[in-house]
């Protein structure tokens, strides 16, 4: 049987692979990928294609959001734990500066120095991490009390209902769980645009295509594995 090219037939080396993803976990990113484009998930998690490297020294998208996720971790883990205060946000806006050039130097040692576009990159991506952290800051300097409990909290969760008896696991990063006033908040950066309309609950179905849902589609996830990891320690 030939499979037409927006078709792929299951043989039993797929199925085989999909049983091995399911087992080590399939990461929030990945779901998004199948729902929003199954082809695309075959193509990268079952054949194990990558997408090409676009030749150049310039930032790529991927590492720009990990510059920015390792910054504004590295910037807050001094403070996990305790009540933050006006003035951690000033020592966390001045040590931005140095703390976003080391991570850039050990990312591209070969060109510690950023010239260029490169510059020009880490300049916004700067200036974004620093409007962050004084918007934050505001609310603090309001009266609003603030606790990070944990970043960068790793997962590992299986699913309830296996299928044909194979365990389905789910597994994942929370950038950030805080205590914003005594309620639990679960954080997860983005770089680009959210749309406010998208983060609204409609049902499951509404998630299939429409990439634009990733961000609250992960949320769940994430709300589901942080829920699930709190009643098993309870």
């Amino acid at each position: 049987v030939n499979a037409s090219p927006s078709e792929v037939i299951k043989t039993p080396h797929m199925m085989e692979r999909l049983e091995h993803l399911a087992a080590k976990g399939f990461s929030p990113t990945s779901l998004t990928t199948y729902l929003n484009d199954p082809i695309t998930f075959y193509d990268r998690y079952i054949l194990g294609v990558k997408d090409p490297e676009v030749p150049g020294k310039v930032i790529s998208d991927l590492t720009r959001g990990t510059l920015i996720h390792d910054c504004v971790e590295q910037l807050y883990t001094p403070y996990i734990g305790r009540v933050l205060h006006p003035k951690d946000y000033d020592e966390m806006c001045a040590n931005l500066p140095a703390t976003l050039a080391t991570l850039y130097a050990k990312t591209y040692p070969e060109m510690p120095e950023p010239k260029g576009e490169n510059f020009l990159i880490l300049s916004a991506y700067e200036r974004g991490i620093e409007q962050f952290l004084k918007e934050e800051k505001k609310h603090i300097v309001a009266g609003n009390e603030l606790i990070i409990t944990g970043l960068e909290k790793e997962f590992s969760l299986p699913l309830q209902e296996c299928v044909d008896g194979k365990q389905i696991v789910i597994r994942g990063k929370i950038d950030r769980v805080d205590q914003y006033n005594g309620v639990t908040r679960l954080i997860d950066y983005k770089t680009g645009k959210i749309e406010k309309s998208k983060l609204s609950w409609i049902n499951w179905e509404s998630f299939v295509g429409d990439y634009k849902r990733n961000a609250l589609f992960q949320l769940l996830l994430y709300a589901w594995a942080y829920l699930e990891n709190e009643n098993c320690s309870s």
